[in-house]
């Protein structure tokens, strides 16, 4: 497998130099001599550097100084060491295929017993110098490729004492880091352990890619399955015959937003509101955009490395296989009104397989020029579902440290969103191999994880958690995400049907969008009560771990507003009573008039019927709980009362 360079960067300061350069938002490429008369010298090596004052320049000179060729991107990669099978994100290939191993080399590898095969491979690939092997609990061998983005990023606010062999540098003055590329993964590493030594493992990142949240079955995409055969016979899947009303997708239907829309679109006081979609462009041309605002400032973090829409810096959808972006991008224009523009930022591109990728820094400058444009809700449709977050899965602490505060960087910058009021959703993440685990966590669905995004899973149109989609105790909502119909980059008049939670996200996006659109002024916390509020999973509201705190559902303005709170009164903190002896009676009233339940925590201590009966029964101490369920007006309320019970004399 070749690997070719695909990111770089530059570095040094030199602010009262290039103040107008500042003040414009440029970007300078300084040499040594021009840093030294600004500031103290940032290199011994005499290594030519750029600065960067914003994300969007930033992007700008890593993507310029990038090379055209792509490269093929790994995934983990699994290897069971007794049959000899080895898996790409649940792709059966080779050794060959996945790590350009010779078949003779592959023959000696596994010809012995599961033990003698796992010492030969383990020790083949550590001498490669490029890749981390670790023996999974289930006894199978993970490859990761931590070298492989072939970038280092070193948070530093003093000059840096050498380039450390990279092919550029570039100093991000905004996030104060030094972004150094290299071209080879082999340079990386060496340039890493010595970066790591000199300023200590804290102050060092290596990016890492990013994928899709695609739902990936039987080694392909469904999606993109679905998607071939749809685009093969166009006809029966152009508009207009698809078109149900004025909606595209069950998804957007079943959560309201179609009718909500429609009140919208006929309310010409709205103001507007901007959505940032960064995933892998969009097809603008497709009639789902027509009469939608496609912002002036969408635009490409990335050069586009096929050169796939002929312009490398196009925010165009890159992804020839499904037209992820287009796609998610549609669903998201299906659920909101006129006034909801669209920011598209494409940050991923394509390897030399043509699977789209991003890196996780591209990523968290993707939400800062989100941020910085205007948006107030940020749509990701990806995330990282193969790194291992325990100390003992890295083969160096400085490894594990760098990885660590890759995310900590990618953290502060979703905090720092969350401070400013936008609302990130984000996908919680699709499982690709039946032996993984369909728990959210920070190892397998990041940034789904962060508790500052709203992680959104998928639900079928019977409303059941979609088989493939991550659930866990972060997962705020779920949103119709299979086999849901949009916009293709086929034709701009097609359309195709993918699934993955990628697909539930825009609905969730869609909706925030809409209360911000109605509610201006509403802080971020108001927006996600309002989606929480008009959340329904159950009968009486709350948060589970399979479904969040279930799909939304808003079609009318009325329901885009905070619901009132409801008072539960009538009943006494605590009541004693005396086992097996006097009943008492709970009247507990709800201030909307609706009715109210009992429930009991322990019905050996004192059992409670529906019409608010306590019946003592035993020595001991139980809660009652009283519930009232919310409506399109009143959101559900809870009150708890203590019962205790002692013994008869």
């Amino acid at each position: 497998m070749k690997r070719k360079n695909h990111i770089h960067g530059t570095f040094g300061t030199a602010r009262r130099l290039l103040a107008c350069a500042v003040s414009a938002g440029m970007i300078g490429t300084l040499t040594p001599a021009a840093v030294l008369a600004a500031e103290p010298a940032a290199s011994a090596d005499g290594k030519a550097v750029t600065v960067a004052y914003s994300p969007k320049k930033a992007a700008d000179v890593l993507a310029a100084n990038s090379e055209t060729e792509s490269r093929e991107i790994h995934d983990t990669i699994k290897i069971d060491t007794e049959t000899g099978t080895v898996t790409e994100n649940g792709t059966k290939t080779d050794l060959k295929e996945a790590l350009d191993v010779s078949a003779r080399t592959e023959q000696k590898l596994t010809d012995g017993t599961k033990t003698q095969n796992t010492e030969k491979i383990t020790d083949y690939l550590n001498g490669q110098g490029i890749y981390q092997v670790r023996q999974t609990a289930a006894g199978t061998l993970q490859v990761d490729a931590p070298y492989q983005m072939q970038r280092i990023i070193v948070s530093l606010r003093r000059p840096l004492k050498d380039s450390f062999g990279a092919s550029h540098v570039m100093y991000y003055q905004t996030a104060g880091q030094y972004v150094l590329s290299y071209s080879s993964e082999q340079a990386t590493r060496t340039a890493f352990e010595k970066l790591a030594k000199q300023y200590g493992s804290n102050h060092v990142m290596l990016d890492t890619a990013v994928r899709l949240s695609e739902n990936r079955q039987a080694g392909s995409s469904a999606g993109a399955a679905k998607a071939a055969a749809v685009h093969t016979a166009a006809s029966s899947q152009s508009s207009p015959q698809l078109l149900k009303g004025d909606y595209v997708s069950w998804a957007t239907h079943q959560s309201g937003l179609d009718t909500l829309k429609e009140y919208a679109n006929a309310n010409k006081k709205l103001g507007k509101v901007k959505v940032a979609i960064i995933d892998t462009g969009i097809i603008k041309q497709h009639e789902l955009f027509e009469g939608r605002t496609i912002s002036r400032q969408s635009t490409a973090m990335v050069m586009d490395q096929d050169d796939v829409s002929g312009l490398k810096y196009s925010y165009q959808d890159v992804d020839q296989v499904s037209g992820h972006g287009t796609h998610v991008a549609g669903i998201l224009a299906d659920a909101t009104s006129d006034q909801v523009q669209l920011l598209i930022i494409r940050a991923f591109t394509a390897d030399a397989t043509g699977e789209p990728y991003a890196s996780l820094y591209d990523l968290a400058m993707s939400v800062e020029y989100a941020k910085e444009s205007g948006a107030s809700v940020v749509n990701i449709s990806a995330g990282i579902n193969h790194i291992p977050g325990r100390r003992r899965d890295y083969a160096s602490k400085a490894l594990y440290e760098a990885q660590k505060e890759m995310y900590r960087y990618m953290e502060s910058v979703l905090k720092s969103a969350y401070r400013d009021g936008v609302v990130v959703c984000c996908a919680s993440g699709n499982r690709e191999n039946a032996s993984d685990s369909l728990l959210i966590s920070k190892q397998q669905s990041y940034p789904a994880y962060s508790p500052y995004v709203l992680a959104v899973g998928a639900i079928t149109k019977k409303r059941k958690r979609a088989n493939f989609s991550y659930y866990g105790k972060e997962l705020d909502f779920v949103a119709g995400g299979y086999n849901i119909l949009s916009a293709s980059r086929f034709a701009e008049d097609e359309y195709v049907y993918n699934s993955g939670t990628s697909m539930a996200v825009p609905i969730v996006s869609a909706a925030a969008a809409m209360v911000r659109l109605y509610h201006p002024g509403y802080s971020r916390g108001s927006v996600v009560k309002v989606l929480r509020q008009h959340a329904y999973y159950g009968k009486n509201g709350g948060r589970t771990v399979k479904q969040g705190y279930g799909y939304i559902k808003i079609s009318n303005p009325s329901q885009a507003s905070l619901k009132k709170k409801q008072l539960i009164s009538g009943v006494k903190k605590s009541y004693k009573l005396v086992s097996k002896g006097k009943t008492v009676r709970l009247k507990a009233k709800s201030s909307s008039g609706q009715k109210v339940s009992y429930h009991t925590g322990n019905a050996s201590v004192a059992s409670v019927s529906s019409k608010g009966t306590v019946k003592p029964r035993k020595k001991g101490k139980t809660t009652i709980t009283i519930k009232v369920p919310n409506n399109s007006r009143y959101d559900y309320a809870v009150k708890k009362v203590t019962v205790t019970v002692r013994a008869k004399k």
